[in-house]
């Protein structure tokens, strides 16, 4: 999909030519460990901040106050200031439980599962799997949840009603009914990025299409006039809320996904993570890590506390974003022969990386496992890079010490040298382009 186009999808699944809007530019910069450190849009620049450990330490956005975070040793949250506004957080001793939160206290269960809110107001409970199940307001049950034999939730009910839930055989969320099969809406993905979702009433439907940014996250929705008809301008942590209505028609438009693998439920204000429940306001997971240490040493942390490089699909593992690529080379020099660069990205459904002279569209390639190693030891320390003798083969390894991510050099199957391939769960995927900034 080039830069200004998006896939006209109807419900009957056919697709039309491709229409052409106006695309919306974000240039991104990155710092030489290949984070973040600038996002440049229409609505202006917005700054970020790190520590040595790589952790977001804060961020300056144009249309909102500042944001400043602090961590303690162990990666938890112990202050967010925004502006004059400020959050402190405590821990249990000889655990990262969250223990209070603004001088409220946070309960848990023995199991380390978050049972109570800082006010004392909203009481969580859950299944013999550890699975989110009831949520009450004081005496009211607000929601009930219900999972699947592969822990995917294929039901929730609220007072709006009963929402049943349909995924695809890579696990992403495909398509929402009512109880009785009558649809509500489709969604539809390029790979594993959503580019369009189709809302479906009784004699009509409508489509919005998708428009994500480096990570596949979606932050526009355009009508099939490219009219912007949903926004989501986020802090780092997704705590913001969603802009349903940014051209003041009065007519909502309602998109629930979030950060990759994610579905906002508006009743609790938690995100949706497979496996666990993601609470944006704290940036971290409600319940402890299902797979333990092997998640990383914080069971609670998200995306080792910087959520513009690395996503957590699953909720169990911190994995690369799908446009992150590019930022790789600025992280390992040798990949485009400068310790930073620019990126420019068109908010086009799929992150499309180019230089500020050029430009190379994205796309999957096939995968070429037969390079998976290249003389690369399989584990390796967290968060560090391991150069092939012979130069064929950068790896970064991930929290638990296992391959993230490998930018090979010297051969080439249609998706350029170099290219990157990144891991999940011990599986090599296809060869990404990397496309690097002109020096």
């Amino acid at each position: 999909m080039k830069k200004g186009e998006y896939l006209n999808v109807s419900h009957s699944g056919t697709i039309p030519a491709s229409s052409t809007i106006d695309s919306e530019t974000w240039v991104y910069t990155y710092d030489a460990n290949g984070n973040v450190d600038a996002i440049d849009t229409t609505t202006g620049i917005t700054i970020y901040g790190y520590d040595a450990l790589d952790r977001l330490t804060g961020d300056d956005r144009p249309t909102q106050a500042a944001d400043t975070l602090n961590y303690d040793r162990n990666g938890n949250r112990t202050n967010i200031t925004n502006g004059v506004t400020s959050m402190a957080s405590s821990y249990l001793p000889n655990s990262n439980q969250l223990d209070t939160l603004s001088d409220g206290i946070i309960g848990h269960d023995l199991a380390g599962n978050r049972t109570s809110d800082q006010n004392g107001n909203r009481t969580l409970e859950y299944n013999n799997a550890g699975r989110l199940f009831r949520v009450y307001e004081g005496e009211t049950l607000i929601a009930t949840y219900t999972y699947n034999y592969q822990g995917q939730r294929t039901r929730k009910v609220t007072a709006t009603g009963t929402t049943v839930y349909h995924y695809d055989i890579n696990g992403s969320l495909i398509s929402e009914t009512d109880e009785l099969g009558v649809p509500i809406k489709d969604i539809v993905y390029r790979a594993t990025v959503p580019v369009a979702q189709i809302d479906v009433g009784l004699t009509t439907e409508s489509i919005t299409y998708l428009h994500t940014d480096h990570l596949g996250t979606p932050r526009r929705g355009t009508d099939e006039n490219g009219i912007v008809v949903w926004t989501w301008d986020s802090d780092a942590f997704g705590a913001t809320a969603a802009n349903d209505d940014p051209d003041g028609d009065g007519v909502n438009t309602v998109i629930n996904l979030r950060f990759p693998g994610q579905y906002y439920d508006e009743e609790t204000r938690l995100h949706y993570n497979y496996f666990r429940y993601y609470d944006p306001s704290t940036g971290r997971y409600i319940t402890s890590d299902p797979i333990g240490l092997a998640g990383g040493l914080n069971t609670y942390s998200y995306a080792l506390n910087n959520p513009l490089y690395w996503i957590d699909p699953d909720g169990l593992n911190a994995a690369v974003g799908v446009g992150v690529s590019v930022g790789l080379c600025a992280r390992f020099p040798r990949a485009c022969g400068a310790a930073a660069g620019t990126v420019i990205c068109a908010i086009t459904g799929m992150c499309n990386e180019a230089a500020d002279e050029g430009d190379n569209d994205s796309k999957q390639c096939e995968d070429d496992s037969d390079q998976s190693q290249r003389g690369n030891p399989y584990d390796g320390e967290p968060g560090t890079w391991s150069e092939h003798p012979h130069g064929k083969q950068d790896r970064l390894y991930g929290p638990d010490g296992t391959p993230a991510v490998d930018i090979d050099y010297g051969h080439d199957h249609g998706q350029g040298s170099p290219h990157s391939h990144n891991w999940d769960n011990g599986v090599r995927g296809p060869g990404v382009p990397v496309s690097v900034p002109s020096r």
